[in-house]
């Protein structure tokens, strides 16, 4: 079961060339493009993603959610753990990789990941376990998982986050 969780974190992308972007700071000396456009990323071994928000404004009191779409246009079946998507990718905020702090047990039915499939609006939480601080400001991020040690990283999305009031 471990081997199928491990397996779980690596199929969020997004982008493709031709979006609107800007160039944002992520680790000292290392720029990235941040898209504004939601597009799919290259395929790792057929395997795409899409990441997104529903609004790139949040308060600070508020926990930001992503949505990621995935789709699997190669020949590979991988498997999916729709109850666990939360814990088993790993997101980058602001130039540092984070991930859930310690695996929690949930019984989720085991999904076939197959050629054709696409899976719309994942929803992963920013949430507080991730070790992530919303603060007020600009923020970047990434996500990745891995589906049997296929690594699939998102392009870069920015939110911006305004003081509560």
């Amino acid at each position: 079961m471990r081997g199928v969780v491990v397996s779980l974190i690596a199929w969020i992308l997004c982008s493709s060339t031709g979006c609107e972007s800007q160039s944002v700071r992520t680790s000292p000396g290392r720029e990235v493009r941040a898209w504004s456009v939601p597009a799919w990323s290259e395929p790792v071994e057929g395997v795409q993603c899409r990441l997104r928000v529903d609004r790139t404004r949040w308060l600070s009191n508020e926990t930001p959610v992503l949505r990621v779409d995935v789709r699997n246009t190669g020949a590979r079946i991988f498997p999916f753990l729709p109850e666990h998507q939360q814990q088993l990718c790993l997101i980058e905020y602001d130039g540092i990789w984070r991930q859930w702090p310690s695996p929690i047990r949930i019984d989720s039915p085991i999904w076939p990941f197959g050629p054709g499939v696409q899976l719309n609006n994942i929803g992963i939480q920013l949430h507080s376990r991730f070790g992530i601080k919303i603060q007020p400001g600009k923020h970047t991020i990434r996500v990745t998982f891995n589906f049997e040690n296929v690594h699939i990283v998102s392009w870069p999305i920015v939110i911006e986050v305004a003081r509560a009031r």
